[in-house]
């Protein structure tokens, strides 16, 4: 919910019309379904997506990893 609302707030101060944006997610759960989404090209970039459940909390995790060194 943190991050839905520091994105809605990013949005705000760019002054960007999101109520009815296709583009822009309209709640937390859409939100979380498309990072997950998009976890396998966020790893390309050499960006880790953890996500976690802790009873009724869940948790998305970025990392930044050191990118793999080619052979």
């Amino acid at each position: 919910m943190q991050l839905y609302s520091d994105l809605r707030k990013y949005a705000e101060e760019k002054k960007l019309d999101v109520r009815y944006a296709r583009w822009f997610p309209q709640n937390p759960e859409w939100l979380a379904r498309k990072i997950r989404a998009i976890k396998v090209d966020l790893k390309g970039a050499d960006i880790l997506v953890e996500v976690d459940r802790t009873n009724n909390q869940r948790w998305i995790i970025f990392k930044k990893i050191q990118p793999r060194m080619p052979q």
